[in-house]
């Protein structure tokens, strides 16, 4: 993670969508690394994120959407410097067809962040952490 804060911290973000954003953790600490950023969207397919995204996500322009990734192209006309996915594609269907959406909501100079588990050869703490996030992911 610390490779991408670096990385991040030489970039102007401009206007982000973190995708599958849940209650903000992963868009915290895209905003406070990137070296700035126009605006930012968190789209999430469980509306009851809204309150906790934008308790955790703070700074100026900052909005939920309640959706999919698909519903969401089809009905917006925004374009976006920036989008993340951050520890979601496994838990998506048809993970192609998210991508070809994300290409169609990117701008021709932006940038793509996919933060993915990986689950060979773990640590214990990292087997821990895996275990943790498949057990909550199977209570929703």
């Amino acid at each position: 993670m610390r490779v991408l804060e670096d990385f991040l911290r030489t970039r102007d973000g401009g206007v982000v969508l973190d995708i599958a954003c849940g209650g903000g953790a992963f868009t915290k600490r895209l905003t406070e690394s990137l070296q700035s950023y126009g605006s930012v969207t968190g789209l999430d397919i469980k509306a009851e994120a809204r309150e906790t995204f934008l308790q955790t996500v703070q700074g100026q322009d900052i909005c939920f959407v309640a959706g999919s990734i698909h519903d969401y192209v089809r009905s917006t006309g925004n374009s976006f410097d920036t989008i993340s996915v951050s520890n979601a594609l496994h838990h998506l269907q048809n993970v192609g067809d998210v991508l070809k959406d994300v290409a169609n909501l990117m701008r021709d100079s932006g940038i793509v962040i996919v933060n993915e588990m990986h689950s060979d050869d773990l640590t214990p703490a990292q087997q821990t952490q895996h275990d943790q996030h498949r057990f909550l992911a199977d209570l929703q």
